[in-house]
């Protein structure tokens, strides 16, 4: 799909450069989205399917969790929305795929931006639990929060209720934290918003 879907953003930038006139700006601009779209779900849909490499190093938590917190800064300041993190730095070790583990933490705080109102604040938490055998990492927001109905299918692939969504987004971090023995639980904030907790086994600890 790769190169088609070149073909058809190189012939775009080719007609862009050769009528350049308003009265095609607007179709231009939308056939520009609808790729950018297809190609977002090309790209998920390869990550979804990646298999799984069994190699996982003990690496800082906080620090990717970090790492996710500032790569959505500048998502979170043209939603307006505030993200407070709370990560120990010192948080212990857990057995990973760093690029990985990475991608669920990116994934569930954009999302949490993208649900979020103008003004509303994006949390990050994270504690030691189970007697230090566990990471315990909480992304929170306070959007609209999830219907009770879709709780259950939130991890499917292909489910969405978000305009222009692909639907693989949390399926893929369902498939990742399972690789690495560990779950992604989703629910409704009492005080309103969604919640979503990330639960890994700490290195050196039994799952």
């Amino acid at each position: 799909m790769r190169n088609p879907l070149f073909g058809i953003s190189a012939t775009l930038d080719a007609f862009e450069n050769h009528y350049d006139m308003e009265e095609f700006r607007e179709y231009i601009a939308a056939l520009r989205e609808q790729v950018d779209r297809m190609s977002q779900l090309m790209h998920e849909l390869l990550e979804y399917g990646r298999p799984f490499a069994s190699a996982l190093h003990p690496e800082c938590i906080a620090l990717v969790v970090h790492g996710s917190v500032a790569n959505a800064a500048s998502l979170a300041r043209q939603r307006d929305v505030t993200l407070q993190s709370a990560v120990p730095p010192s948080l212990m070790a857990v057995p990973m795929d760093r690029p990985r583990m990475a991608q669920v933490f990116d994934n569930l705080i954009a999302n949490a931006i993208q649900h979020s109102r103008p003004g509303g604040v994006v949390s990050i938490s994270a504690e030691v639990t189970g007697d230090g055998r566990w990471a315990r990492i909480a992304v929170e927001d306070q959007g609209s929060g999830f219907r009770e109905d879709d709780l259950p299918r939130l991890f499917e692939p292909f489910f969405t209720r978000r305009r222009g969504g692909t639907g693989l987004g949390l399926s893929i971090v369902h498939r990742i934290l399972d690789e690495h023995g560990g779950t992604v639980v989703a629910s409704n904030r009492e005080g309103g918003g969604a919640s979503m907790v990330v639960t890994l086994p700490i290195a050196g600890e039994a799952a």
